[in-house]
C-alpha cells in the first residue's frame, strides 16, 4: 500500500513537472497563470468549457449562433451579439460572426449616440435651405441643411434634397 501511494505521489510530482511552467514563462496573450502553472486562454470565437489542470490543458468550445467573443478569455459564456431590431428603425450594418459583433445603425434618421442605442428622425431641411454637400443623415449623424444661394431654390422640407438651379 504505501509502494503504491509513493508511487502515484511520484507520478503526480513528474506530472506537475512536465505541465508547470513558472509564472514569467506565461505568454501573457494566449496563456493564463493558474497555481503556478500556466493555462491556454480560449481563442476569439471560443468560450471555455472546464479549466486546465495539471495534467490536462483548457477545454473550450465554440460560441454558439448569435454569440461571439473578440478576445482571448478564459469565461464561461460568449457574448450574445446585438439584435438590430427593424421595429426600432435598425438595420444590420455589419453582419457578425464568432469573433465580432453585429453592428448596427439606423435605416432613416441617424442614431442618438454613440453606442447607437435608439434612432432619431433626420432633420428636415425647410424650404428655401437644402441638404449641404455630401451631408446626409447616414446612419451615424443628422443631415445638415444649408440656405440656398443666389441662383438656387428649394420649395419642399426634405432631409434628402439637396437646393436646385433655377431654369
Amino acid at each position: 500500500m504505501i509502494q503504491s501511494s509513493l508511487s502515484m505521489l511520484a507520478s503526480d510530482l513528474l506530472v506537475w513537472t512536465l505541465y508547470s511552467a513558472p509564472v514569467s514563462n506565461c505568454d501573457e496573450k494566449e496563456q493564463y497563470s493558474k497555481h503556478d502553472i500556466c493555462c491556454s486562454l480560449c481563442p476569439p470565437g471560443k468560450r471555455m468549457v472546464e479549466e486546465c489542470t495539471i495534467s490536462a490543458d483548457t477545454k473550450c468550445t465554440k460560441c454558439g449562433s448569435g454569440e461571439y467573443r473578440s478576445t482571448w478569455n478564459k469565461l464561461m459564456n460568449c457574448l450574445v451579439s446585438s439584435y438590430c431590431d427593424p421595429n426600432l428603425g435598425f438595420v444590420t450594418d455589419f453582419e457578425g460572426d464568432a469573433t465580432r459583433n453585429n453592428v448596427c445603425k439606423c435605416k432613416e434618421g441617424y442614431c442618438s449616440t454613440t453606442q447607437c442605442e435608439t434612432c432619431i428622425t433626420a432633420t428636415l431641411c425647410a424650404p428655401g435651405f437644402g441638404v449641404k454637400f455630401c451631408s446626409l443623415a447616414d446612419g451615424i449623424k443628422d443631415t445638415e441643411c444649408e440656405k440656398c444661394p443666389p441662383g438656387k431654390f428649394s420649395n419642399s422640407s426634405s432631409a434628402t434634397e439637396s437646393c436646385q438651379s433655377w431654369t
